[in-house]
């Protein structure tokens, strides 16, 4: 037992329970490296067997340790002190600290070893990674090159905080116990792990112990799991004896290990006495005869308890039952009063509630509607794009309506009448002079903005989400890097507020990037930049050389869209460059004639509607016909195509999500009634059937001129209900709610009466409406479906695509195409403000919706090509 204490007591220093073997010694054997060499024997005898209660038979495969956490650092440092060795003062103790309990010291290292060497130790000792550890004093980290003799103290001992990144996989490296490390120059260093307190975390409650025992002369090695336990532990008191010759007290102990669960048979069994119980009846009766003592003579008793009873008013069986009604009536009165302020205090919140959510309902209702009207008054006091002066146009036509009006109710003669049609020609032409000079201050400012923005995506590095991990990855290029470099200048350029010698700083510096290139542009630049900086160094004011700086920063602009100068730029340009064969063969099938305009243009400068049957003009056509003959404003129909398809894609997300609940609550029940889950339920719960589509392709088909034409010629731009007039209330929604939304499955309502109908669900239609009402509404479906026969194919179609890119993803055949079809792109670090090229894809940080878009829209086919692939279905 002795040999126990002390051998241990280096380890732990302090009161423990330890595992007992019953084969003798026990060798502890620690790990060896490249340039030391690591030693140490524990010796556990026979006599363990025969423990007191600091001793304990456990499993093998874990033992607990009690440990004594009162061990501080002067203690240690008091016992290198009494050290009669010479070269201890030569000698450092470097002490570290872990956070999990566990102190490493090293004893014996020459004062003049430097961290770095320090930390070689460490690795070669424990074997832990450069990179998983840090050496901290006082907070901060250690730098490599400064020797030990510089940060001890007056006893020669250093402590130092030992941080690891991995705790839970290096805890099983520290081995408690002593051991001496050897160098091959014999340099004998003594190295001890001690637990000096039991930390909260599992990596601080468990540590490990490698013992190699000596079994029949055949050395066994085995890692005990140690389970430190905490100082306030205190041992339940089992009993024991004691010997009745050298009165030494034994005491019982207990193992930690679980009793063997008792086997379960396999035959379901049953109690016989538990169906045949018998049924046991015996009856109570009060006593009936008392007996009484009082005092006499011979004997005393006592009267100090007694207690005197006076009998109160005899109260029979009818007057007891009618105070206990009596009783039970106060009771439920106030029960029932109780309930029933509870249940009005429950109609009352929900009635505030109701209260409150219509008033923040209408709310958000006026605000939207205020938001709009204050949008729609910016438009026309500030147009900045196409767009807005479409509105200033509208409103120039509603004006026009209204005076024409004003001179119709007049009583005129021919003359008269002539004569203020006249004046109103005028007025009007005045009025289209002036937004026409709008729009060319709009127009320039407007080319200013894109030529800045194309610098910026030329600029922007190209980024991805990746198909592998699905995070972001940016790359900058050469050419990324010029184009940003160009961006710089250019903003420098424009700046205002810098000094003289910062101005001529950017002046130079431009003038030495131009001045590389032989180009006519290039001279006038240098040219311009040597005129301003004389003038500036003969103290012209700045406000005369505004005009000056204006003409240089158009000027580089043009020189940044050089493709020479600026590679990247080149993908952004309207007219491609390079070989003429080449461009030829790119723009072959995406180039289109306009008959009104006789030019060639882009098959994306050409919107195509869902009942289009050739080519119309181009776009910029169409607006100067719309301009000049009718003059109406398209953008309320773009908010309701918008809105249209926001609702339907939630719907349709909400209505897949409902459905994958269905199938797991259909699946569980299944498994409830031990049959294995169906197949197609599996693909609804994860997401890969592709029978079920994303969203609904129509609204995506469809663009405003569509939308237009279905509120104003089908449902007459009013309310089906109410007959409201105002179109930025109106919104279009299912008819069927249970149905996709198409152009024979919709209704124009006002927003209010949109979400009443959506409230109906499963409710029948029939039930809901009048039949005045419904036959006007079918009447209206079957023209929307007359107008858009055409439609409908297109939209089979596109979810024929969908199935069919959903089985390939599901199982993808090429590998490449697999991760292009997968890769997504971020949004763009700019706002495009010009029609994108199909050479913008790798910059072009997609918004995905939608993927299934008419061929022709998005310019890959002519609209004959997509004719045939429609009849050939």
């Amino acid at each position: 037992m002795k040999d126990i204490e002390k051998s241990l007591s280096r380890s732990t220093r302090g009161n423990r329970t330890v595992r007992g073997e019953k084969d003798g010694w026990a060798n502890v054997v620690w790990n060896r490296s490249e340039d030391y060499e690591v030693h140490e024997t524990i010796a556990v005898s026979d006599d363990a067997n025969q423990n007191d209660n600091q001793i304990e038979k456990s499993s093998p495969d874990r033992t607990f340790y009690n440990v004594d956490l009162n061990e501080s650092l002067k203690k240690h440092q008091n016992i290198y002190h009494d050290n009669k060795n010479s070269e201890a003062n030569e000698n450092v103790t470097v002490y570290l600290q872990m956070d999990n309990g566990v102190r490493l010291e090293y004893h014996n290292l020459p004062s003049k070893y430097y961290t770095s060497e320090l930390c070689m130790l460490i690795v070669k000792d424990i074997g832990v990674k450069h990179d998983e550890f840090e050496l901290l004093l006082n907070g901060e980290r250690l730098e490599p090159m400064v020797r030990l003799e510089e940060l001890v103290d007056k006893s020669r001992i250093l402590g130092l905080e030992l941080k690891l990144y991995v705790k839970e996989d290096d805890n099983e490296k520290f081995y408690l116990g002593e051991r001496f490390i050897t160098s091959k120059s014999g340099m004998n260093i003594k190295v001890a792990v001690r637990k000096t307190f039991v930390g909260k975390d599992p990596c601080g409650t468990e540590n490990m112990l490698r013992v190699t025992l000596n079994k029949d002369g055949e050395a066994v090695q085995k890692n005990v799991k140690v389970q430190w336990l905490p100082k306030g532990h205190h041992k339940l008191f089992l009993g024991g004896y004691q010997h009745i010759v050298n009165k030494k007290r034994f005491l019982h102990a207990y193992c930690q290990t679980k009793n063997l669960p008792r086997p379960k048979s396999e035959v379901a069994l049953f109690s016989r006495d538990t169906q045949t119980y018998k049924m046991k009846h015996f009856g109570q009766d009060t006593m009936k005869q008392m007996s009484t003592q009082f005092s006499k003579p011979g004997f005393f008793v006592s009267n100090y308890q007694d207690k005197l009873r006076i009998p109160g008013v005899y109260e029979t069986a009818d007057e007891y039952l009618a105070r206990i009604l009596r009783q039970i009536i106060i009771i439920q009165k106030y029960a029932r009063r109780w309930l029933a302020k509870r249940y009005v205090d429950r109609l009352r919140k929900i009635r505030d509630a109701f209260e409150s959510w219509k008033e923040e309902h209408e709310n958000n209702l006026r605000n939207d509607r205020e938001k709009r009207l204050n949008q729609d008054l910016e438009r026309r006091l500030h147009p900045k794009c196409r767009a807005d002066f479409d509105r200033l146009f509208n409103a120039l036509e509603q004006w026009r309506q209204s005076e024409v009006a004003k001179i119709d109710r007049q009583e005129l003669s021919p003359a008269e009448r002539k004569a203020a049609l006249a004046l109103l020609i005028d007025e009007e032409t005045e009025l289209i002079s002036a937004i026409g000079r709008h729009q060319l201050c709009a127009s320039k400012k407007g080319i200013e903005t894109a030529q800045v923005n194309m610098l910026k995506k030329a600029a922007a590095p190209i980024r991805w989400i990746s198909s592998i991990n699905e995070k972001p990855l940016e790359i900058e290029t050469p050419q990324t890097l010029r184009a940003k470099e160009l961006l710089d200048i250019y903003i420098s350029l424009s700046m205002e507020c810098l000094t003289v010698e910062e101005r001529l700083d950017i002046l130079l510096t431009t003038k030495r990037i131009a001045g590389a290139y032989q180009l006519k542009i290039c001279k006038e630049i240098v040219n311009l930049i040597e005129r301003e900086a004389e003038l500036m160094m003969r103290g012209v004011k700045e406000d005369h050389l505004k005009g000056l700086r204006r003409r240089i920063l158009s000027r580089f602009v043009k020189f940044s869209e050089i493709p020479q100068v600026n590679p990247e730029i080149g993908n952004y340009l309207r007219v491609p460059i390079g070989d003429r064969k080449k461009i030829a063969e790119a723009l072959r099938g995406d180039v289109q004639y306009c008959l009104s305009c006789d030019r060639y243009l882009k098959t994306s400068e050409f919107p195509l509607s869902a009942r289009a049957n050739r080519l119309a003009p181009c776009m910029s056509c169409r607006r100067q016909d719309n301009r000049a003959r009718k003059r109406s404003d398209l953008a309320p129909y773009q908010h309701i195509l918008v809105e249209l398809r926001k609702n339907e894609t939630n719907l349709v997300q909400k209505a897949r999500k409902q459905a994958q609940e269905n199938a797991k609550e259909e699946v569980i029940r299944r498994l409830e009634r031990g049959e294995s889950p169906h197949f197609e339920r599996v693909m609804e719960i994860d997401g890969t059937d592709p029978n079920v589509l994303n969203t609904n392709p129509y609204p995506f088909l469809m663009n405003k001129e569509d939308i237009q034409f279905l509120v104003d010629e089908v449902w007459e731009r009013r309310s089906v209900l109410s007959g409201w007039l105002d179109i930025t209330d109106l919104v279009l929604t299912r008819w069927r709610l249970n149905e996709p939304w198409s152009p024979w499955n919709t209704i124009l309502l006002t927003r209010e009466e949109a979400e009443a109908h959506e409230k109906l669900g499963k409710f029948s239609l029939e039930l809901a409406y009048a039949d005045a009402l419904l036959n006007t509404v079918n009447q209206r479906l079957v023209m929307g479906q007359n107008a858009f026969h055409r439609l409908r194919k297109n939209g089979i179609r596109m979810a024929y695509d969908q199935v069919l890119t959903a089985q390939r993803m599901k199982n993808p055949e090429n590998t490449s195409e697999w991760l292009r079809e997968r890769r997504q792109r971020l949004p763009p670090l700019v706002l495009h403000q010009e029609v994108e090229t199909d050479a913008e894809a790798r910059h072009k940080a997609t918004y995905q919706p939608p993927n299934f878009q008419m061929p022709a829209i998005r310019g890959e086919k002519t609209w004959n090509d997509v004719t045939k692939a429609v009849h050939s279905l």
